[in-house]
């Protein structure tokens, strides 16, 4: 697990704050990070020379870099007290800062590991949590009519295919799908976390069988030529433990939609 906060951010969330706590109200990095975005927009012309506008920039973009750090913290029930920071700031620049060197990194050493602890027990709980959300699930489809393979993956055919061959792991198909998560409440989302028949470019997408997610794999050897499948196919059979960080949270059970529409299609400008 990587720390959400890098050592060597540290000087850039004291630039951030002391830029943020100009007014003195606010722990909001969050909000102040807006509020100086507001700010820049309004003074752009203000500036003096290219030198003192392209400062400003590249503080404005450590402060919304910073600004998600800290949010992130704020996640985990960590939050670092802005005087303070600002307080270490100032002493630096005036040279008389009250710790050694080997005190800051020693301190920073120590913060990082912590941050990295709340971060692991987070990831653990959400993970227990997803557990049993994607059992909860299954058992209801189960019930629905979905039919369970001996390795875990439910499925139901929704509609009959028109071809009788199947793919096997060697071949190219040619599909259309969406895949969803399990919500909060123990349902199928509304929204997929990913599709191909969204936005302009919604075009069958095509791979060899043997190069995507096992479950994936066992399911449209099930398939026919214009059928179409719901799979729920539990992490075992997707991305396990580890998820797809920013995407898919750890030991997710995946919904998917699939339609097969070809095997081995000669067609390559699906791609």
């Amino acid at each position: 697990m990587k720390p959400v906060l890098k050592l060597t951010a540290i000087a850039a969330t004291i630039i951030a704050l002391t830029a943020c706590n100009k007014d003195n109200t606010s722990n909001d990095t969050t909000k102040k990070s807006e509020d100086t975005k507001v700010e820049q927009t309004a003074s752009s012309a203000s500036f003096s020379s290219d030198a003192q506008k392209q400062s400003y920039a590249y503080g404005d973009q450590i402060g919304t870099m910073v600004a998600t750090s800290l949010k992130k913290q704020n996640e985990l029930g960590l939050q670092l007290d802005a005087k303070s920071v600002i307080d270490g700031f100032n002493d630096a620049l005036n040279d008389k800062s009250k710790l050694s060197q080997e005190e800051v990194e020693k301190t920073l050493k120590d913060l990082d590991q912590k941050i990295n602890e709340l971060a692991k027990k987070k990831t653990e709980e959400m993970s227990s949590k997803n557990i049993k959300l994607g059992e909860q699930y299954e058992a209801e489809m189960l019930k629905d009519g979905f039919t369970k393979t001996n390795s875990g993956l439910v499925y139901k055919e929704t509609q009959k295919g028109s071809g009788t061959e199947k793919p096997s792991d060697n071949d190219t198909v040619s599909v259309n799908y969406s895949g969803y998560l399990i919500d909060e409440n123990g349902k199928k989302s509304s929204e997929p976390f990913d599709t191909n028949l969204k936005g302009n470019n919604n075009k069958p997408i095509q791979f060899k069988l043997n190069q995507v997610i096992p479950g994936w794999q066992e399911g449209l050897k099930l398939m026919t030529p214009g059928s179409k499948f719901e799979f729920v196919i539990p992490a075992k059979l997707a991305y396990g433990e580890q998820g797809v960080p920013g995407h898919i949270p750890p030991n997710s059970t995946l919904i998917f939609d699939v339609e097969l529409l070809k095997v081995n299609p000669t067609d390559k400008s699906t791609n």
